[in-house]
């Protein structure tokens, strides 16, 4: 199969007027001049004459005109540039020229072209079942006659005029095209004498490259697991996921989305450019501004002259003169490698390839100095005269909204078209010109492709290590990608157990994290001067000091955390409470009844205690430590009876307790100790007596005449007396 193998037969048939001049004979029409670049739209083609032709061309400024057999009006502002093939009083006199298509035969109002056939027969020199994008494909072409306009049109790019015979190239630019068509004629491509036919395309891919499979390192088991897919490139994709869960997902991916910034560029111009040249600085153009964030495919340039360049790519230095200039620029210097937004007021028109409207797109950048701006990138570039696309930047350079791509010159002189002029006749740039410097015209156009990005989500129920697969088969290659994660339980209503929220000194204290739900946890403890992690719910400490202390647990996996605040109450045990008759530390107790009795009450250790002392008269005394330590305090108690009695004390803690006690001896006080009896006869038998008002148990010693006396009492009458004596001699 031959992709291009068509023939095109075209009848040419023109009547062309030249208005008052005075021009006879037989004129050569001069396609490559361009002859008429303006038709008169406005006039009815079914009302059409001549000489109405010629009024409507006057009415437009173009003093010269002609008119198609078909009626169809065209204007032009010169004269034709013509040739006369015959003199001028044989076609003066004869009204006709030779049968050749190519003459027209004058005078004084309108030529005429006589009617012909010409056909072109175009082959092509390869016969591919698809290219990628951005290849070429080169065809041979042949005319029986010159068909002077031939134009092999797909993607908004133009062959241009071509000879009787030869080869042209088509550059492919844009993917899902099915058709091209081939337009011939010996006048104007809008001339209704122009043919046109359909040439079935080569199928034009796109390779999937730059395919990452991005999915996070954790996810949870009560909530939708996302990954993303993405691919700087490529067409007509299809995904399978396998998920690692027994499902799995395939899909049709959306296609990689090319936008062409900037005028399309013919690939063949046969006018005479206007001689822009790079220069010596930078040339900023206003078609090449991106306008979204994506990736550098291609650019596309026509030069008039073969040289080389420096392709760049620039940020503006926002403390620059020229950035005021832009629409919304930003308020101060900042990061210049970012995105900006410029220009659309409204909205981007994909189809004619550029805002609505673009304030930024006044502002004239030709030979505006190089520091005005900063250069992100720069890749030397050769051009050959005529169309060259280029891939800089391998390609696969990412580029921001508000970047600019530049042209500097490297070596020689290179004239970029920027007449405005070069496509042919009836054809039209996309981007119409904002202003009449070149800036608007440079023939230059770069082509970004916005990656793709998809994403695919599954819901994991089972708590565990997965790893997914995702594969995209594309029309040319096939793309693979792992991605391991783990699948936890969300940590829910975190708590610790403690042992009544307190805990002893020197003695190792146990806590336990419990949670109602959680998988995969780490436990961070934050205790008093201290922090440690564990990957167990169970914290073994030992506190060296007592108080009250809060504690902060902090406990998260991957994907979820809860914090739990407590406080821990650190005492100290209660050991060896003890009373003593007042500072004597003396276990032998005893007081006077009726009399205060001093108790000195001791405790060897304990802290947070509460102590109960039982007198053991039926009554009792309380006390703590809450306001101050009561070790070494004396406590006092009036017994209001003689007697024994067992008094014990009785302290605790919320951790400890230990008791003691004591026997005290409540007695009476002597008192009113009296000699009843101290005198008697010589040589008579008598005792010393003595008396007591009060006294319980009391002991005595009495001394005669330096020597110890025994002593008997009568506790119940309180009378006592001495041994019995003779005395034997008065004194």
């Amino acid at each position: 199969m031959k992709f291009f193998s068509k023939t095109l037969s075209i009848l040419i048939s023109l009547f062309i007027g030249v208005k008052s001049q005075e021009f006879f004979g037989c004129y050569e029409y001069d396609v490559a001049n361009m002859e008429f670049l303006t038709f008169a739209s406005h006039l009815d083609p079914n009302l059409a004459t001549p000489a109405l032709c010629s009024k409507a061309c006057d009415s437009m400024g173009l003093p010269f005109s002609a008119i198609t057999s078909s009626m169809f009006c065209f204007c032009r502002l010169t004269a034709p540039t013509a040739s006369v093939k015959v003199s001028d009083d044989t076609c003066y006199s004869s009204g006709m020229c030779t049968a050749d298509t190519n003459q027209y035969c004058g005078h004084s109002k309108y030529m005429l072209v006589y009617t012909g056939d010409t056909t072109v027969e175009m082959t092509p020199n390869t016969d591919p079942s698809s290219l990628n994008l951005f290849d070429s494909l080169t065809y041979t072409y042949n005319g029986s006659t010159p068909a002077k306009n031939l134009i092999i049109k797909s993607n908004g790019l133009i062959s241009g005029y071509q000879p009787l015979y030869g080869t042209a190239t088509i550059f492919f630019t844009q993917t899902g095209i099915t058709t091209l068509e081939a337009t011939s004629s010996g006048g104007l491509m809008k001339d209704s004498n122009s043919q046109r036919i359909v040439i079935p395309s080569p199928t034009v891919k796109d390779d999937l490259s730059n395919y990452t499979l991005d999915c996070p390192l954790s996810g949870l088991n009560d909530e939708i697991f996302r990954c993303d897919l993405r691919f700087n490139k490529g067409i007509g994709t299809v995904l399978n996921i396998d998920f690692n869960d027994a499902t799995t997902q395939s899909a049709n991916l959306p296609d990689t989305e090319l936008y062409a910034f900037g005028i399309p560029v013919p690939q063949k111009i046969s006018t005479t450019l206007l001689n822009k040249s790079t220069g010596s600085s930078v040339n900023l153009l206003y078609n090449t501004f991106f306008k979204t964030d994506g990736i550098l495919r291609a650019v596309e340039i026509y030069a008039e002259t073969a040289g080389s360049i420096d392709l760049n790519i620039y940020a503006h230095s926002t403390c620059s003169s020229q950035y005021s200039s832009l629409k919304s620029p930003q308020s101060s210097c900042g990061d210049l490698k970012t995105s900006s937004t410029f220009g659309c007021t409204s909205s981007f028109m994909k189809g004619l390839e550029r805002c609505d409207t673009d304030d930024a797109g006044q502002k004239n950048f030709y030979n505006i100095p190089s520091t005005s701006f900063t250069q992100i990138k720069t890749e030397p570039i050769t051009l050959t005269a005529g169309y060259n696309l280029i891939q800089p930047f391998g390609g696969a350079t990412g580029v921001k909204q508000g970047w600019i791509l530049g042209l500097v010159q490297n070596t020689g002189r290179v004239s970029i078209d920027a007449s405005g002029k070069a496509p042919v006749s009836d054809y039209t740039d996309a981007s119409p010109l904002l202003n009449s410097t070149c800036n608007g015209a440079f023939h230059i156009r770069a082509f970004v492709s916005k990656p793709t990005i998809f994403s695919s989500s599954n819901l994991y129920t089972l708590v565990k290590n997965y790893t997914l697969s995702a594969s995209i088969t594309s029309p040319i290659n096939i793309a693979a990608k792992t991605a391991s994660f783990a699948i936890y339980e969300r940590i829910q209503e975190l708590s610790v157990i403690t042992d009544n929220g307190q805990c002893q000194v020197d003695v190792e204290c146990t806590f336990t994290a419990t949670t109602l739900k959680g998988s995969g946890i780490t436990y961070e403890w934050r205790l008093p001067s201290i922090n440690t992690t564990t990957t167990t719910a169970i914290l073994k400490h030992t506190f060296t000091s007592n108080g009250v202390f809060d504690i902060i647990l902090f406990a998260y996996n991957p994907v979820s955390n809860e914090t739990y605040f407590f406080t821990i109450k650190v005492l100290i045990v209660v050991s060896k409470p003890k009373l003593f008759a007042s500072s004597l530390f003396s276990t032998d107790s005893s007081s006077i009844v009726g009399k205060n009795a001093e108790f000195l009450f001791t405790l060897k250790t304990g802290l947070g205690y509460t102590c109960t002392i039982n007198w053991g008269d039926l009554s009792t005394e309380k006390f703590d430590d809450s306001l101050s330590p009561k070790n070494n305090t004396i406590f006092v108690h009036l017994y209001a009876r003689e007697a024994n009695y067992n008094v014990s004390i009785y302290c605790e803690n919320s951790i400890s307790n230990d008791f003691s006690s004591i026997i005290h001896s409540a007695q009476h006080e002597i008192t009113n100790l009296r000699l009843t009896r101290w005198f008697s006869f010589r040589n008579i038998q008598f005792s010393v007596e003595f008396a007591l008002d009060f006294g319980t148990s009391p002991e005595f010693q009495m001394t005669y005449n330096g020597q110890t006396d025994s002593v008997t009492y009568n506790s119940v009458s309180r009378t006592g007396a001495g041994s019995p004596r003779i005395g034997t001699s008065s004194g």
